[in-house]
């Protein structure tokens, strides 16, 4: 990955379209509405920027999913009624750029009782898996839109 030597990172999600730098899982899905959004135009300009590569945040501490879920309506499918990382994965493969998510994993404060929401000497629970998203752990992230991803991150927190 080092050699691709720039990628794009981007965050999109409810709180591009509210203002607020932190969405906190309140904000309703209906807000996320880009009505001209063109994966293939993000691939271009990635492109003609000279990067080699983009990670797109595809689901963030607020719990907004930019991809078809199986367990939350809390998306742009259960909304809008796209799944966007395939999408930009379709897009970036024909261009012949990388694709990359990064997945916040344990932090959902759309979901009150997602694992990772409780934190260390807060009555939390030991185990920071999100059982929300992946109540299977050997569940696979990228089976579902049948995407070959580039690189995939998976943010979470740990208790000290």
């Amino acid at each position: 990955w080092q050699k691709l030597e720039m990628y794009a990172f981007c965050h999109f999600g409810t709180n591009t379209f509210t203002g607020r730098e932190w969405g906190d899982g309140t904000a309703p899905a209906s807000v996320f509405n880009p009505k001209k959004l063109d994966a293939r135009q993000w691939a271009r300009e990635i492109k003609n920027a000279g990067l080699k590569a983009i990670i797109l945040t595809c689901k963030h501490h607020d719990g907004f999913c930019l991809f078809r879920s199986e367990v939350s309506d809390y998306t742009t499918y259960g909304f809008f009624g796209r799944d966007l990382c395939k999408e930009l994965a379709d897009a970036c493969r024909e261009e012949g750029l990388g694709v990359g998510f990064y997945y916040s994993h344990t932090l959902d404060w759309h979901e009150k009782n997602a694992a990772g929401n409780y934190y260390s000497g807060s009555g939390g629970r030991a185990n920071n898996r999100n059982f929300w998203d992946f109540p299977d752990d050997n569940i696979d992230v990228t089976t579902s839109a049948n995407l070959k991803v580039h690189a995939l991150s998976i943010g979470f927190a740990v208790n000290f």
